[in-house]
């Protein structure tokens, strides 16, 4: 914020996690990097123009379960000023969680309709075309390790059994 022209002369306070601008027609706006923290106790308590839920597939408590659907429930409530928008984007990682919830009900590749959400797929290449450093990481990892690559870059995630010791379909 303070190296942007266009936002440091609105800076009000910096701190290492959060910073507040005051905006031309008075409005004060903080924008803070929250912990993912069990059930969200962080994030409540707050009013939000928007949130950001980075890497949400990995959003685990100290327990190792998903914590990203409670983080989802406390934000999505809170976001409440019209226009307000709640982002949920990660890498592909299990077929479980918000994000693959989102996805399979708005995306029609994943047999859903946009009707709770609009749901976007971007794999690497289709995102960084005409980037030849990035095609070139993509096939090396394709050829290092295919099953990595589907994940990290065309967004296929594992089964829902992957997070488990035994996967459902192989137990059954």
């Amino acid at each position: 914020a303070e190296a942007s022209p266009e936002i440091a002369p609105l800076l009000e306070s910096v701190t290492a996690d959060s910073f507040v601008v005051r905006r031309p027609d008075g409005h004060r706006v903080q924008i803070e990097a929250l912990p993912a923290t069990r059930g969200g106790s962080s994030l409540r308590g707050r009013t939000l123009v928007g949130a950001l839920m980075d890497e949400s597939a990995f959003f685990r408590d100290s327990d190792s379960v998903i914590n990203d659907s409670e983080l989802y429930r406390a934000l999505v409530i809170r976001c409440t000023t019209p226009g307000a928008m709640l982002l949920v984007i990660s890498t592909a990682w299990l077929e479980a969680g918000v994000l693959h919830e989102l996805t399979t009900r708005n995306h029609p590749d994943r047999g859903g309709s946009p009707t709770t959400a609009i749901a976007c797929i971007a794999p690497t290449e289709l995102m960084r075309q005409g980037d030849r450093r990035i095609a070139q990481i993509v096939a090396e990892e394709r050829e290092r390790d295919p099953e990595n690559a589907a994940r990290e870059f065309d967004c296929v995630a594992f089964s829902g059994g992957a997070g488990l010791f035994f996967d459902p379909a192989a137990v059954t």
